[in-house]
């Protein structure tokens, strides 16, 4: 999970340093994936590369935003016909689903069966009318910080805007944060907008990037 500024997350909680060495000729991965089999956990839900965790490791990129109750609010804007801005209560009043699904972060850790209550993502996008050239979505939150990641991604039945803790050690929020389930979860804390676009400004963005 990560939010902040720029595009070098610093670790606040991981666990980093429980990854190197080798016991009985194994190193951490393998040890890892052969502890699923004695739980009785399929090995073939860990994506290679990966490593499960029972917690919730928190990667963050510069200072936590404060929110007080009502500052917070999610700009859907680009290429649809009624760009509309919605705050943290009138995303709660909408439909809502809480989907199980297992979590695969880029930073290599792996946590199954987590649970989020949100708003699905294309229910937002019908509201404001899509444009048939979007192709791509720009995810905005604090300190500039941006992600990018394709239109059919984000508009899957289990990609939301997730307003609810996913587990009781999550005190609750007064912010909300996309989550979007994929092979590898594209997860960003904070959201403050989503910008439709057709891709091509992107890559331009990330090109003028240093």
């Amino acid at each position: 999970m990560s939010t902040g500024r720029g595009d070098r997350p610093v670790t606040r909680h991981s666990e980093a340093g429980t990854r190197s060495g080798t016991i009985d000729g194994m190193g951490f991965f393998d040890r890892n994936r052969a502890n699923l089999v004695k739980q009785g956990i399929d090995p073939a839900r860990l994506p290679p590369g990966q490593y499960t965790t029972d917690r919730f490791p928190v990667l963050h990129v510069g200072d936590i935003p404060d929110y007080e109750p009502g500052q917070w609010d999610l700009s859907i804007t680009g290429l649809v016909d009624e760009p509309f801005t919605i705050t943290l209560d009138e995303l709660r009043s909408m439909p809502s689903i809480t989907p199980m699904f297992d979590i695969h972060c880029v930073t290599k850790w792996s946590k199954f069966d987590t649970t989020w209550t949100g708003v699905r993502v294309r229910d937002l996008f019908a509201r404001a009318g899509v444009r048939p050239e979007a192709t791509h979505v720009m995810e905005h939150a604090e300190f500039g910080y941006t992600t990018n990641i394709p239109l059919v991604d984000i508009t899957t039945d289990n990609a939301i805007i997730a307003f609810m803790p996913i587990n009781r050690a999550v005190p609750p929020s007064t912010t909300a944060a996309a989550v979007i389930p994929s092979a590898i979860c594209n997860h960003i804390g904070n959201s403050s907008a989503i910008s439709l676009g057709d891709g091509r400004q992107f890559a331009a963005k990330r090109a003028s990037t240093p």
